[in-house]
């Protein structure tokens, strides 16, 4: 399942204030799939947080967005604005 979907089960499913473990227990063993393929489930990647009662769906998603391993990040150092690989780049002052 993708991110935003799991956004939609928190949203619809769920009245906020909600605590951490509520939200494991009902939506645990959802799959957030990574664009490589991989999968991280939604209690792995909330049992990462510190935070114990989510006040609404946004402070719910922001920390199980924030949570997800690198593999859910796409290309690392990825800058679409120029062409040349960022590691090879000298800073330039103008």
């Amino acid at each position: 399942m993708r991110l935003p979907d799991v956004r939609e089960h928190l949203e619809q499913d769920q009245q906020y204030p909600a605590d951490r473990e509520t939200l494991v227990e009902t939506f645990g063993d959802l799959e957030i799939e990574a664009p490589n393929g991989e999968s991280t489930s939604v209690s792995d990647a909330l049992e990462r947080t510190e935070v114990e009662t989510f006040h609404s769906v946004d402070e719910a998603y922001g920390a199980l967005a924030g949570r997800l391993d690198e593999a859910h990040i796409g290309r690392k150092a990825y800058d679409d604005r120029s062409s040349t690989d960022r590691q090879d780049r000298e800073e330039q002052s103008f």
